[in-house]
């Protein structure tokens, strides 16, 4: 089903993306999302996660989609995870680089 997300919910989504079951940190992710890792607060990555998995887990609580890795960072699940859950289309998963790269994010639709 679609989900609306804010600018910001849908880059750090996006940049997860890319690189399905890949940890990113949260610097990674404040300088993809904020431009620097100095621009917010590192808390603000943890909210934004929330909201994300309140709009996107059915139990947020025990996410299967967007994980937390401890004292690393965040990952989107693999790619077999959501293709057996037919939402890699909504993710944008077809159009991820190779494993292993970072290839250039694209600009997607602001709902999922």
């Amino acid at each position: 089903k679609p989900v609306s997300l804010s600018s910001r919910e849908f880059e750090l989504l996006e940049l997860l993306a890319t690189d399905p079951g890949s940890v990113f940190t949260r610097d990674q992710i404040m300088e993809h999302v904020w431009g620097a890792k100095d621009a917010t607060d590192p808390n603000s990555v943890t909210v934004f996660v929330r909201k994300i998995r309140e709009k996107i887990e059915d139990d947020p609580s025990k996410p299967r989609y967007l994980m937390t890795v401890w004292r690393v960072g965040y990952k989107l699940a693999d790619r077999a995870l959501f293709e057996s859950q037919r939402v890699s289309g909504a993710l944008g998963h077809g159009h991820a680089p190779a494993r292993g790269t970072r290839g250039p994010v694209r600009r997607r639709a602001r709902t999922l």
